[in-house]
């Protein structure tokens, strides 16, 4: 895993809208991890962390948490059943409405995505801002991707569904042509 230091420009308030983009290829179903994350622990800080889960691969969720473990998280299950041999674009969103039924989701390979609410509430009860810095592949502390993290990038401000097909066709015949 790769952590960052502390970086302000990754410090999102509860009110902030942002997204995170990242090609992932999972070579292994059962070692889930979080694929971006800035959070200080094993998921009981305040912060926010796009992942893969350990059930099985394709099994992927955004989760956005206050520091008393109240979230918002949308999970996929079996997005993409492939046996890790294929890359895929990760977009994980949450709009700054405070709305763990609309406002937080996922874009895979441009598209949108079905998704289970597995939220704690109907929004978050405080705040989401810490001092953790940007892991990649986990953050000591939690599992590491089984497979493979790249081309990574964090945005402040909102994603449309265009935005999503629009980043996936530019990046897609680049990202395609390598093994």
């Amino acid at each position: 895993y790769i952590t960052f230091a502390n970086e302000s420009r990754f410090d999102f308030a509860q009110a902030d809208p942002f997204y995170i983009v990242a090609w992932t290829k999972f070579t292994a179903k059962t070692a889930g991890g979080w694929v971006v994350s800035k959070m200080a622990t094993t998921g009981t800080g305040a912060g926010w962390i796009m992942g893969h889960s350990s059930l099985q691969n394709g099994d992927i969720y955004m989760r956005v948490q206050n520091v008393t473990a109240s979230r918002c998280e949308q999970v996929s299950a079996n997005t993409y059943t492939d046996d890790g041999t294929k890359w895929h674009l990760m977009i994980g969103w949450w709009d700054g409405t405070n709305n763990c039924n609309s406002g937080i989701g996922l874009y895979v390979d441009g598209s949108s995505i079905p998704l289970t609410n597995s939220s704690t509430g109907d929004g978050l009860a405080g705040e989401i801002l810490n001092n953790a810095g940007v892991s990649l592949s986990g953050n000591g502390s939690a599992g590491i991707v089984g497979g493979y993290v790249d081309e990574v990038a964090i945005y402040r401000g909102k994603i449309t569904a265009d935005d999503a097909k629009r980043i996936y066709g530019v990046f897609n015949g680049k990202r395609m042509s390598e093994s």
